[in-house]
């Protein structure tokens, strides 16, 4: 599987563990799609668009808000991954 593939991959798992609540399993699927991302692959990725997105997921993730999460993934980096 290539890369960008495996990347969105990611997120779509990490949407599906917190639809289903399964917070482990989101929280592992963010793991590895920050392994993914931070990979030199997707420095053609519009890094300063997600950014902000990124910093929204922390605070999320701080304040435990998976929903708010899970949001951000579905509805602004996800679109961002599959345009490129």
């Amino acid at each position: 599987m290539d890369s960008k593939k495996e990347l969105v991959m990611n997120v779509k798992n990490i949407i599906e563990a917190i639809q289903e609540q399964n917070k482990d399993l989101a929280l592992m699927n963010i793991i590895q799609f920050i392994d993914n991302f931070s990979s030199d692959a997707y420095s053609e990725l519009k890094t300063a668009e997600l950014n902000t997105a990124l910093n929204e997921i922390v605070q999320g993730l701080e304040q435990q808000d998976f929903v708010l999460v899970s949001d951000i993934f579905e509805y602004e980096i996800l679109p961002v991954l599959e345009e490129n």
